[in-house]
């Protein structure tokens, strides 16, 4: 068993943390949902959704192709998340 196998799974609450729809330069976009306990991410510039596995706090990983994905938080708070090296804002509520 891999260590990403050995991963505790996060609640559905914890998971909510996560979701929203996050920015970067036009017309760049991400968005997170929750769909049947799973946090599920799209992209602007893809079609369809892939699965984001937890692999630590705030770190997560694409299911089929393993790409890192990291939230980031400024004074406790979920501010943006990074795909790639790119960083896109969360929106504001």
């Amino acid at each position: 068993m891999s260590p990403r196998e050995r991963r505790p799974a996060l609640s559905e609450e914890q998971l909510s943390e996560y979701v929203g729809r996050y920015v970067g330069d036009e017309p760049w976009r991400v968005g997170v949902e929750l769909v049947d306990g799973r946090l599920m991410g799209t992209q602007s510039w893809t079609e369809g959704a892939v699965e984001l596995v937890p692999d630590g706090e705030d770190h997560f990983f694409v299911r089929y192709d393993a790409t890192p994905v990291q939230f980031i938080r400024e004074e406790g708070r979920l501010v943006a998340v990074e795909v790639q090296g790119f960083r896109f804002a969360r929106e504001q509520e």
